[in-house]
């Protein structure tokens, strides 16, 4: 809260203290360099909302996760399992073995190409017909050896036996390395999201990171006193975002300028 008021006291105009209490527990503002400095902090089964000034910014905190295989999910995302989490999810339960429900399986058929681009048959001819049109309460339970007889070819059970299903759907390998690591529930529904501080208005996490760096229309719109108040009003925002532990990112303050956002 007091990094919040000290964001709020560099405005032109229209500051008024805000007075409010801050929670009775410890908390911490901590600085970084770089987004990889940022990454290497976070553990995926915290609470972590990681901000961006714009969708840009926001976006590469999003791919730094994906390639660091943290599960990760943006905040405009719809919460829970979605079609392409069960289906990924089935996949990967009936490579370990395990039984799916049928609109698990449904699910799978939907991510799953009939054949691939070497002309591999995946699916008999007419599954993903047939399957849409039949009702998938028919069948309880799918297991490895019922996998034939719900339109998997040979081809295709041998690569769920392997692992090697994950080179099918989109993004298979990078969801599969996710699930390895950190287990389906996280990666079905990570606890890591990213955003712009405009999307995370009214929400809080145990954990916030804001990356500074601002484009160029930014930095020039500063100039206005207007815009520029209204940018220390988002740091504020963004700051105020975290429960226990914030960090600020800003990149390139050693060694090369780069604009950001003033919040430190």
């Amino acid at each position: 809260m007091e990094l919040g008021e000290k964001c709020l006291r560099r405005m032109s105009r229209g500051y008024f203290p805000r007075n409010v209490a801050p929670a009775d527990h410890e908390g911490e503002v901590l600085e970084r360099g770089e987004i990889g400095d940022l990454i290497r902090m976070i553990k995926p089964d915290e609470e972590w909302l990681l901000l961006g000034r714009s969708n840009f910014h926001a976006d590469r905190l999003y791919a730094a996760c994906n390639a660091a295989s943290i599960p990760v999910r943006k905040v405009k995302s719809p919460e829970g399992v979605n079609k392409r989490a069960v289906g990924m999810t089935a996949l990967y339960r009936l490579e370990q073995n395990e039984p799916v429900s049928g609109e698990a399986w449904g699910r799978a058929i939907e991510l799953l190409p009939v054949s691939t681009k070497n002309g591999e048959q995946i699916l008999t001819r007419g599954t993903k017909t047939k399957w849409a049109k039949e009702n998938a309460d028919h069948w309880d339970w799918i297991f490895r050896d019922d996998l034939k007889e719900v339109g998997a070819t040979s081809a295709l059970i041998e690569r769920i036996r392997s692992g090697k299903w994950c080179e099918l759907p989109d993004y298979g390998q990078e969801w599969r390395t996710k699930a390895e690591r950190h287990g389906v529930e996280l990666t079905c529904n990570p606890r890591v999201r990213t955003g712009t501080i405009h999307s995370v208005k009214g929400d809080e996490a145990d954990n916030v990171a804001l990356l500074t760096t601002v484009g160029k229309r930014v930095e020039i719109g500063r100039e206005d006193p207007r815009q520029g108040d209204e940018e220390h009003r988002l740091a504020y925002v963004a700051v105020t975002r975290a429960k226990r532990r914030f960090v600020v990112v800003n990149e390139g303050r050693v060694g090369r300028i780069v604009p950001r956002m003033e919040v430190l």
